[in-house]
């Protein structure tokens, strides 16, 4: 056989394949959950068909799981009933669950708030976004198994797995790798597990055979103290990027803070209002002073 022949059919395959590309497309996060989610009206004010309009300021931070986008950890320190656990934990637990499978670890303070969050929220997530019929157990069982892959802690799917456990048990979570890891409420954790290191560090540890952007790691909290406080240690390693809105006066664009001081200590923005002649609030006057140009926004101003 000609060797120039050989070579020739060489040369013309590798210039075929080099023409050819391919790049998974990845539908973001934030819009597969508005596509199949729908809300429970026992447990939320706004049932229906999901939207993150509600709370647009999860929107961005949830497409950071998105499998193509480079940011690999992501720490969000948070306020009180800010919608957190439905509109960004919940979120990417169904979109690693029906939408790009993974392996999944959910960490709680406690064995009470595991089941709690797997057997309220998680269960009805399923349930509500056409989930069910995909959840079961993904290997053969043996005869006489009891294993459904459909426990309190545990939910098996094509692809993938979610595991939910306890900080305080750590050795239920330090045996398995996973590709998505997603700590709830870590200032209510303590930070060092005797024997086993911190929290933060033995979570983190369980997504290193992931390299880069494919795995995913999730702190998020309400801070406590501030000297105590683990997520906003874990937030100043960060971006520590803020949600800013415009002033509905000015437009300047602005973190909503409850006080707002100039240099010589004097309060020119944040949340305002008047007294009547015993110092107490009228409630009808409280309003947020906007910094820059003195405006007023009441609190119906919120959704503008």
């Amino acid at each position: 056989m000609d060797v120039r022949v050989i070579n020739s059919d060489i040369d013309f395959l590798i210039e075929q394949f080099q023409q050819v590309i391919h790049e998974r497309v990845y539908k973001l996060p934030s819009v597969y959950t508005e596509e199949v989610r729908w809300l429970d009206k026992e447990l939320t004010p706004f049932p229906g068909k999901f939207s993150f309009d509600k709370a647009p300021f999860f929107r961005e931070i949830v497409d950071l799981f998105c499998p193509d986008n480079p940011t690999r950890k992501i720490v969000v320190m948070k306020g009180n009933q800010m919608a957190a656990t439905t509109s960004l934990l919940e979120p990417v637990l169904l979109y690693y669950m029906g939408c790009s499978p993974s392996s999944i670890l959910l960490v709680e303070p406690d064995d009470a708030m595991a089941k709690d969050a797997m057997g309220i929220k998680v269960e009805r997530m399923i349930d509500n976004s056409g989930l069910r019929s995909r959840i079961g157990s993904q290997t053969k069982k043996a005869a006489g198994s009891r294993n459904t892959g459909d426990t309190s802690l545990r939910k098996e799917y094509p692809g993938g797995y979610l595991a939910a456990v306890s900080a305080k048990t750590p050795k239920s979570f330090r045996n398995f790798s996973y590709r998505i890891i997603l700590v709830d409420e870590l200032d209510g954790m303590p930070e060092q597990l005797k024997g086993e290191g911190s929290v933060t560090s033995l979570a983190e540890a369980r997504a290193d055979a992931y390299s880069g952007k494919n795995a995913k790691i999730l702190f998020q909290s309400t801070p406590t103290t501030e000297q105590g406080s683990q997520i906003y240690k874990q937030y100043l390693v960060g971006t520590q990027e803020r949600y800013f809105v415009p002033c509905k006066h000015c437009g300047e664009m602005q973190v909503l803070d409850w006080a707002v001081w100039d240099q010589s200590k004097q309060q020119i923005g944040g949340i305002v209002w008047e007294n009547d002649e015993n110092y107490e609030p009228i409630l009808d006057t409280v309003a947020y002073k906007c910094p820059f140009c003195g405006g007023l926004m009441k609190n119906y101003d919120k959704i503008d």
